[in-house]
Order: C-alpha cells, then sequence, then structure tokens
C-alpha cells in the first residue's frame, strides 16, 4: 500500500504541513500515526494513497511517473564526464578552444556599444556568430551558438585532479 506524509500530502494539495496536519488531527483526512519517524515532537503521520480525493491520487501518479521517466533518462545517458582527465586529447583542444572563443566573446559583449553609444548585448552576439563563422569556417556549429555558450558557462569543466 502507497502511503504519504503530511508534507507530500501537503505539497499535492498546495496547502502548508501545519494545515495538512489540522485536518489530519479534526478526522478529515484518516492517518496513521507513526512515532520517532521524524516530524513535529518525534510524530510523524501516514497517509494511504487509497484515502486521499481521487483527483490528488491521480495528481501523485502523475508526479511518480514523471520523476520515474526523468530517473529513467538519467540512468540512460551514463556517467557525464567532469574531470578534464576523462576527455581525450581532441575533446580538452576543443574545450580549450572554446573556453577561450567564450572569453573573448563575453569581453566582445561587454565592451560593444551600438551606433547610438548603448550596450546592446543582442546585437553583439549576433555579430560575434558572424565573426566566428568567418574566423572558423571548417568548425560545424551544429548546436545554436548562444545556447551553447551559456551551457559552458553555467557547466564548466573541473580541470582538479
Amino acid at each position: 500500500m502507497e502511503t504519504l506524509t503530511a508534507k507530500e500530502y501537503a505539497g499535492l494539495r498546495g496547502c502548508t504541513v501545519q494545515y495538512a496536519r489540522k485536518l489530519i488531527m479534526e478526522g478529515k483526512i484518516k492517518a496513521t500515526e507513526v512515532f520517532g519517524a521524524g516530524g513535529k515532537n518525534g510524530l510523524s503521520y501516514q497517509i494511504l494513497l487509497a484515502d486521499i480525493e481521487p483527483a490528488l491520487q491521480r495528481k501523485y501518479m502523475r508526479k511518480l511517473a514523471k520523476e520515474q521517466t526523468a530517473q529513467e533518462e538519467k540512468d540512460t545517458r551514463g556517467p557525464v564526464p567532469v574531470k578534464l582527465e576523462d576527455y581525450t586529447e581532441d575533446e580538452r583542444a576543443e574545450i580549450a578552444r572554446w573556453k577561450d572563443i567564450l572569453g573573448e566573446w563575453n569581453k566582445y559583449r561587454n565592451d560593444y556599444r551600438d551606433d547610438s553609444g548603448k550596450k546592446n548585448m543582442k546585437e553583439a552576439d549576433d555579430l560575434y556568430v558572424v565573426f566566428l563563422g568567418n574566423k572558423y569556417p571548417d568548425m560545424k556549429l551544429l548546436v545554436p551558438v548562444k545556447m551553447l555558450s551559456f551551457a559552458i558557462f553555467r557547466h564548466p569543466v573541473s580541470t582538479a585532479n
């Protein structure tokens, strides 16, 4: 039998844990008291999934299916190299090139001013993408370059041993 904690129930219902406990104490929700399992003063509650409203049951099942799908996708992707040593020599050279490109790009973005003298990052990005295409004509830019730059800045490669 599937059970929920008061906290999980509150999350499904969109209310506070305190309100969920109040509903339990008033007998509006059936629950079993569990001592020594955390909760307030060591008291927590287990609510049978079958005892909650059908709409919340469906919401719980959708949430569970979504989490399971996300976990399966994560499992199928396999480990992602996070240390520089985990990459091949060619991949390290590509990483170094992109770090240089992104560093120059970031400087260009910060220094760029449009014809009216205002900072215009979108225009700077568009011009820099054209520049990259001219400077590296053999480079295949399959991923939109702006998206790639943000991804690299958000997920830097660790150079620690």
